[in-house]
């Protein structure tokens, strides 16, 4: 069976298609100022509007992975969690010294405290750490009026827990002898990313799975996103056939290296080429679910736009859509990660929205049919790694799809108790083994930090052949992404 150009795949013109251990502190500081951000790595305010015109994910993301492994490989894994649950406050028996660095700023924690020194996530936690590290070494002059933990904390976070084994006395001795090399050794510490510099990342470390053919092989093409190297605003986007073969039959415009330019400001890239005109419109369908890491939507070509086949016919373009799904590749969390972590639930749930298109044969020559369920689920089992996504669409069946380590076990349509136009009908029994011209792809996407996913997109296609007089034709295709947020 021949692979369909995107063009044809997604509105039925093809024919393969028918439609498309120093102890916990005795108190940090409230850092001030906010933590150092590189330099390389700003998004500019107006940047981060602009790029809010088509997608609903951050601009810029801190990752803390390298920051805890690096304070978990100083402290120990015990003490340093010990620590950062006296910084969020969990530890409210805290034994909290009078001479403690937070106590001589006017703040406690615990013993009725303010809140305003209680960090509330890692990066933040790991940042009151860092910050209380400077502020400890800077002030080594008055080591005898400092708590003996916050010294201890210090001097671990910068490296120098060896140093830290003998009487106190003697500590406070190799101290003072050593007072410029430990101060430069802490600012060295608290400059380098991945260790006391949050490592950050803007809009080009983001991957997305897309489909500019009928997927016939179970591989999808790869979108990303060019940036302004000074701003951090999207520029463009580029398209990437990592097997899928699309290559062969798409425009070349897909795959230049200067990607697809966007239009200042909006929402629209230009399009036009030797064989393509007009624009394509990105839309966001995650702007509702408050995803940081990850988005998921389509690329609608706009009113007039064209695309001119390999005979010199130039064919209408207007509607046609290529889904996306996907996020930072620095929060992408691998199943087998989700699987091994054993302070996760047995079964995770991710609540959102599904939506697509379904579009009916050539023949039958109708529009396609849009569907969105605003409440789908997408479940994922940690105790043998399946997957099953569930969306429930009023004008069309309920969708269950479930995929195993073996790839997808079931696809179910159910329209009981449902009027659904006979254009946009399911015939035969999806993989049954016996339906012509099948063809399915399903593909999920988990993010977050820590190997905990607290988001997850996915993107599902399928095709079958519901004409039998019409091959290149009669094809039924049903697109469908999801994005949701892990539920409480």
């Amino acid at each position: 069976m021949k692979k369909s150009i995107l063009l044809t795949s997604l509105l039925a013109l093809a024919a393969c298609g028918g439609g498309s251990g120093g102890g916990t502190s005795g108190g940090i500081i409230n850092p001030e100022p906010n933590p150092v951000v590189p330099d390389a790595n700003v998004v500019s305010p107006e940047a981060i509007e602009s790029n809010k015109a088509i997608l609903s994910m951050d601009s810029k993301i801190s990752d803390e992975t390298k920051r805890t492994a690096y304070l978990k490989s100083q402290f120990g894994e015990e003490e340093y969690n010990n620590l950062i649950a006296e910084l969020r406050g969990d530890n409210i028996e805290s034994d909290v010294s009078e001479q403690s660095l937070t106590n001589r700023a006017g703040s406690t924690r615990g013993n009725g405290n303010s809140d305003k020194n209680i960090c509330k996530s890692e990066r933040d936690c790991n940042q009151m750490i860092f910050d209380n590290m400077l502020a400890v070494l800077n002030n080594l002059d008055n080591l005898d009026k400092m708590s003996e933990k916050d010294v201890k904390n210090a001097l671990i976070a910068a490296g120098f827990k060896s140093e830290l084994s003998g009487m106190w006395d003697d500590v406070k001795g190799w101290i003072r002898e050593n007072k410029d090399n430990i101060i430069s050794k802490g600012e060295e510490v608290f400059e380098t990313p991945g260790q006391g510099k949050p490592v950050e990342f803007r809009l080009n470390n983001a991957e997305f799975k897309t489909m500019l053919t009928t997927i016939t092989n179970g591989v999808a093409d790869k979108m990303t996103l060019n940036i302004d190297e000074k701003t951090g605003e999207v520029i463009g986007i580029k398209f990437a056939d990592v097997g899928s073969g699309s290559s062969e039959y798409n425009p070349d415009v897909f795959y230049q290296d200067g990607g697809l330019k966007r239009a200042d400001g909006t929402n629209k890239f230009d399009f036009n080429s030797d064989r393509t005109s007009g624009e394509l419109i990105m839309e966001s369908y995650a702007k509702d679910l408050g995803l940081r890491y990850a988005d998921f939507g389509v690329l609608v070509a706009d009113k007039g736009a064209t695309y001119t086949d390999d005979k010199g016919n130039k064919r209408d373009m207007s509607g046609y859509q290529i889904p996306f799904a996907g996020g930072y590749e620095a929060k992408r969390i691998a199943a087998a990660d989700i699987q091994n972590n054993n302070e996760l639930d047995s079964e995770i749930q991710f609540k959102g929205i599904a939506k697509g298109t379904v579009e009916a044969p050539n023949v039958a020559n109708v529009a396609a049919l849009p569907i969105e369920d605003k409440n789908a689920v997408l479940v994922f089992n940690r105790e043998n790694g399946s997957e099953t996504l569930t969306a429930d669409f009023a004008n069309w069946y309920q969708v269950d799809i479930t995929k195993d380590n073996q790839g997808l076990s079931n696809i179910t349509f159910n329209g009981d108790g449902k009027d659904i136009d006979k254009n946009y009908q399911v015939v035969h029994t999806p993989l049954s083994g016996t339906v012509p011209n099948e063809n399915a792809y399903f593909e999920t996407g988990y993010y977050g930090d820590n190997k905990s996913p607290d988001e997850a997109v996915a993107l599902f296609q399928y095709q079958q052949q519901i004409d039998a007089q019409h091959q290149d034709d009669g094809n039924i295709n049903v697109f469908i992404g999801f994005g949701g947020k892990k539920a409480e």
